[in-house]
């Protein structure tokens, strides 16, 4: 009975530095991705005030084509 005992506490123990160690690498990720700016994020060109866009330059995501289906 000892041993189940010793057995139990030392997968708990390991259970725990397990889920320690997750979190700690979650956490690192997280600041890893909060230190990179976002992707587009910087200094955009604007078109000009009167000009207009081409309905190619910007797709359309309402429409769906036979071939994604």
């Amino acid at each position: 009975m000892r041993w189940l005992m010793i057995g139990l506490l030392v997968s708990l123990f390991a259970l725990l530095v397990a889920a320690a160690g997750g979190a700690r690498h979650i956490l690192i990720q997280r600041s890893k991705l909060n230190r990179k700016p976002v992707a587009g994020a910087g200094e955009t060109k604007s078109p000009p005030v009167g000009s207009k866009t081409n309905a190619s330059q910007t797709p359309n995501s309402d429409t769906t084509d036979e071939s994604d289906l």
